[in-house]
């Protein structure tokens, strides 16, 4: 959808894209055919990101505060198929899943894994790639981190300044989705054939390393795990479950995730009444830490 400053709404297409085609039939020996109009529109309002996040980072230039102020861009899914779109709109046309199977509405990394630039010349090094996975509750303590403040006590997740800057322990970041959708995952040719056409339902998703443990349409708290090692497998086609040396990690995720979460009575989930396993408790030491703080943060803070 693009909105117009005259015209009709959804009128606008940039003119790079006004007669582009495509290989509608995948055959090179007939002719291509026009894109129809909303993956146009669609790629006009990819570029109208670019250009507005560009007047953006120029503005903060002009302020003098470019150098020091950290920018985060980060899309919050993957590809989507929208109903409110009057025109049939396929997730795959730019195959902007990638290398992996899923789209928005998906657990898969299809719909999980997106893109994310961070720039804070004063702090962050240029260049520089990081593969550890995170997610987007990590980001509020690494804002209040970053303006010098600690994280709320019931905060989720871990700040990201010492990976992104270098400096300090990185603490491991908790990956953990739950999501209730209908429908089904696209059949696309792209997507390995055990994940095409999945029944959603309730879905979890929890990362243990390079393991990504997977439900779709769990019926109960007891339902296994599939297991896939996303680095070496990234279309999540081999179901490592079955192997002797998941067992111990089909319990501990089971444990995990009943662990984390909090039921919500809005929500209701097939697990919500699961018994919760007590934490088992490592390095620990006689004594106690109290620590107190001393500031006017709208929030209750946590020691360290």
């Amino acid at each position: 959808m693009i909105n117009t400053a005259s015209g009709e709404v959804d009128s606008f297409i940039h003119p790079d894209y006004a007669n582009v085609t495509y290989d509608h039939d995948k055959d090179p020996s007939t002719p291509e055919v026009a894109w129809p109009d909303v993956y146009k529109r669609y790629a006009s309002s990819t570029r109208r990101i670019d250009n507005e996040v560009g007047d953006l980072l120029q503005l903060l230039k002009d302020l003098q505060i470019d150098e020091n102020t950290l920018v985060v861009f980060n899309s919050d899914n993957g590809p989507s198929m929208e109903s409110y779109l009057e025109e049939e709109y396929a997730a795959d046309f730019f195959n902007s899943f990638g290398p992996f199977d899923g789209i928005k509405r998906d657990v898969l990394e299809g719909g999980e894994r997106t893109p994310l630039i961070a720039r804070w010349p004063t702090k962050i090094p240029a260049d520089q790639v990081i593969e550890s996975p995170s997610i987007a509750y990590d980001w509020l303590p690494t804002f209040t981190e970053a303006a010098g403040y600690t994280a709320p006590v019931n905060c989720d997740g871990v700040s990201l300044l010492p990976i992104l800057t270098g400096k300090g322990n990185q603490q491991e970041s908790l990956i953990y989705v739950e999501y209730n959708q209908g429908g089904k995952t696209p059949e696309y040719e792209e997507f390995s054939p055990n994940n095409r056409g999945r029944l959603r339902k309730q879905m979890q998703m929890m990362r243990e390393g390079d393991i990504v443990g997977l439900r779709y349409n769990i019926q109960g708290a007891d339902d296994d795990f599939e297991f896939y090692n996303v680095v070496e497998d990234t279309h999540q086609t081999l179901n490592l479950a079955t192997l002797p040396n998941m067992e111990a990690l089909q319990v501990q995720m089971k444990e995990r995730v009943l662990q984390v979460r909090m039921p919500d009575t809005n929500a209701a989930r097939p697990y919500d009444n699961a018994s919760v396993s007590a934490v088992t408790p490592h390095n620990l030491s006689s004594g106690l830490k109290w620590t107190a703080f001393e500031n006017s943060a709208p929030h209750i803070t946590k020691s360290r």
